[in-house]
């Protein structure tokens, strides 16, 4: 009885164990990012749907309000832009592992593709898209 009650015992746990290192590895998982997928794409900020960026074949035009000016768009350049938009003319994508560097003239972004649909900028802000990546 002693010796089910151990095999019983060590199955649970086993399960358990396993379970839980199953959970840390979804949660860490590594999106593989790829130049296409910044393609013709419309991506929304996850806590304002306002703000876009919206990616064409040669521009890029960042949406935002006011407010939410961030470090990456630099003040500077936003002068010289109609209010609330920014547009980036032929801009390039680079990747790296998970991690996509937009640049154009007097632009760099970073974004990390965290989820099939979510990209993070590197002052954390997450944005969606309805397409998967």
């Amino acid at each position: 009885m002693k010796k089910i009650n151990k095999i019983l015992l060590f199955s649970s746990l086993s399960l358990i164990l396993g379970a839980c290192s199953f959970g840390q590895a979804a949660d860490t998982e590594i999106y593989k990012a790829e130049v296409d997928d910044l393609q013709n794409i419309i991506f929304y900020e996850e806590s304002n749907r306002e703000n876009t960026l919206s990616f064409t074949d040669e521009t890029l035009e960042i949406k935002f309000s006011s407010l939410d000016i961030k470090p990456w768009m630099e003040p500077n350049k936003l002068e010289e832009t109609e209010s609330g938009l920014l547009i980036v003319e032929n801009y390039q994508v680079e990747v790296d592992g998970d991690t996509y560097t937009v640049t154009g003239d007097d632009f760099k972004m970073l974004l990390q593709k965290i989820g099939p649909r979510t990209l993070k900028s590197n002052d954390e802000v997450r944005f969606l898209t309805d397409q998967e990546l």
